[in-house]
């Protein structure tokens, strides 16, 4: 939606007949969103075709539109699977609200925080986001950052004024926020600052008339523990797939 939103060129519409059937966002050698709620026999095909000689990075999205897409796209051996990943997709149901005491600080980071939150912003990239395929470029990582303090919500916590926590908003729907970049430094963590993050970004959403939403890697329990107690709660499976 935040896609839509913002009139980028590289969506895709499946129609019949006047009837939307799916959308699909497609950069190529990038990325693929899809949201195929009708799948047939018909529109493998189509899809087989259409994706036949263009090349995918990775695909994410709900577990059984990603499973539909690996089997049409690897039958024609047009990609080849490298890695995937399951995530759970958590939903913001009530709030909980902890209090900060010395030496550590709430607040709101804009562009001007960029290279104070660039290592936390680069480890969280390196340990959640890096692919088994190449290793991040820190000049790309850095205009990414400033692009997100730009155009995002993004909360740090701060012990004697340096980030050692940080969440964002990673998009802003009609309907919906989605949190992410959730990261605590290594030797901060255990004190509950993830779950006090994405609570404040919540009720931030809330404000909006927004609901919240974020996602899990499925076999991070900590992770998910956190986030339950933080007042989310699982809704559906997500899969992102890397192709060689």
């Amino acid at each position: 939606m935040q896609k839509i939103i913002a009139g980028e060129h590289s969506l895709y519409l499946i129609t019949e007949q006047n009837k939307l059937l799916g959308v699909f966002y497609f950069l190529e050698h990038s990325v693929l969103f899809p949201c195929l709620p009708h799948r047939s026999r018909e529109l493998a095909e189509l899809l087989q075709r259409f994706f036949h000689k263009r090349h995918i990075f990775c695909i994410n999205g709900k577990s059984d539109y990603v499973t539909f897409l690996n089997k049409l796209l690897t039958d024609n051996e047009d990609h080849e699977i490298a890695d995937t990943r399951f995530y759970h997709l958590m939903e913001h149901e009530y709030s909980i609200h902890l209090k900060l005491d010395p030496p550590y600080s709430l607040e709101q980071c804009t562009v001007s925080k960029a290279d104070a939150l660039f290592p936390l912003h680069l480890a969280f990239i390196m340990e959640e986001v890096r692919s088994p395929l190449s290793d991040p470029d820190p000049i790309e990582e850095r205009k990414s950052l400033k692009q997100i303090l730009a155009s995002q919500y993004v909360l740090a916590i701060l012990k004697d004024g340096t980030p050692v926590a940080k969440a964002q908003t990673n998009a802003k729907g009609i309907k919906y926020i989605q949190i992410g970049g959730v990261y605590t430094e290594k030797q901060s963590r255990k004190h509950g600052f993830a779950g006090m993050l994405v609570s404040e970004i919540a009720d931030w959403g809330q404000k909006q008339d927004k609901k919240t939403v974020l996602f899990v890697n499925k076999y991070n329990e900590s992770a998910i523990h956190a986030y339950e107690n933080a007042g989310f709660t699982a809704v559906d499976s997500f899969t992102i797939t890397y192709f060689a």
